[in-house]
């Protein structure tokens, strides 16, 4: 475990600590501050198992673990995060229109939205922050750095610190299937699940897994977390006033 608990394992604790009291519910009673806690113990949990399967692949945190080091990028950081918020916003736009499509032949998925136009303005800032945040450590970070580091110790086929690009995009269908079926019951909660709605929400958020999956062994878990909160605060800003309309 040593040099595990570095730099980038506590500023992701404190980002993961932020997402964590946006997410809880309100009022703030002694049983919900209790789910807190367990939830920031799990993340910690989560975290420091998502990076230590990460480093041997070279992945990880790669911006903040070489920020003021001297150590260069290719892109740089900004260049980086500025490509994954453009990627985002794009991303975010492309699903909204897919999902406005496909309310015309299921006016479900346009129910959910639509419910929240009344919200006050500062809530899609709230849930795109906890989402991108908590999501992109649990299904990136841990789960797809994971499955590669447990594959590659089964079958080991490759030296040292490799993953084959089959394996990598193993990885990233298996994180994209549980990010869409994590949606699920939020949906199923808000509107009389239909066939035709859960095969769009599986699709639609398998669809941005994937997305998000290749991003981060590419870039990295601050890339991805920077998409999907562009492409979140697309779906949560313009969603509701577009569908509510």
């Amino acid at each position: 475990m040593k040099g595990l608990f570095t730099r980038s394992y506590f500023l992701l604790l404190l980002l993961a600590l932020i997402a964590l009291y946006l997410a809880i519910p309100r009022p703030l009673t002694p049983g919900v501050l209790i789910i807190g806690a367990v939830g920031v113990v799990i993340m910690a949990v989560l975290l420091a198992l998502g990076l230590r399967a990460a480093a041997p692949f070279g992945r990880g945190a790669p911006i903040l673990e070489k920020a003021g080091s001297g150590s260069s990028l290719t892109p740089s950081p900004p260049r980086r995060l500025g490509i994954a918020l453009l990627a985002g916003i794009v991303m975010g736009g492309i699903l909204l229109g897919v999902l406005i499509l496909l309310a015309s032949r299921e006016p479900l998925l346009k129910a959910r939205l639509a419910a929240r136009v009344d919200e006050p303005a500062w809530m899609p800032w709230a849930l795109a922050t906890e989402a991108s945040i908590l999501e992109e450590i649990i299904f990136r970070l841990f789960l797809m750095s994971g499955v590669v580091w447990l594959a590659s110790k089964i079958f080991h086929k490759r030296g040292k610190g490799q993953a084959s690009p089959a394996l990598v995009w193993t990885a990233i269908g298996i994180s994209a299937l549980a990010f869409g079926l994590v949606h699920l019951p939020s949906w199923i909660a808000a509107v009389h699940p239909t066939l035709f709605l859960v095969a769009a929400v599986l699709a639609l958020n398998g669809a941005a897994g994937v997305v998000l999956g290749r991003l981060y062994w590419s870039w990295g878990i601050e890339a991805a977390i920077v998409c999907h909160f562009a492409g979140d605060m697309m779906l949560q800003g313009l969603g509701p006033r577009l569908m509510g309309g």
